[in-house]
């Protein structure tokens, strides 16, 4: 799977079908770049090689973006992979 570009600036990645509460939800990440080379990443997918090339040919990841408990499943990895950026998730 690869970032699609929605508009200028604006990316989404399609992630897996997770199970929460015994359903299936399809996830969706969004990438947003501000200020020229900033990266916003709303709801972290899995990361993967791909993904990671990917996001570093548009720019630095800086915030990290968990909106509810359903978003946070991958962000211990993104901590990891990027302990400088700034975490937003719901208590």
């Amino acid at each position: 799977m690869q970032l699609i570009s929605v508009d200028e600036n604006i990316w989404t990645y399609e992630g897996d079908v997770v199970s929460f509460y015994g359903y299936p939800y399809s996830t969706r990440m969004t990438v947003i770049r501000i200020n020229d080379s900033e990266l916003w990443i709303h709801s972290p997918e899995k990361l993967n090689p791909e993904l990671l090339t990917e996001l570093a040919s548009l720019g630095e990841v800086k915030y990290l973006i968990s909106p509810n408990v359903l978003h946070h499943l991958y962000l211990g990895e993104w901590f990891k992979a990027f302990p400088d950026a700034k975490n937003y998730a719901a208590p």
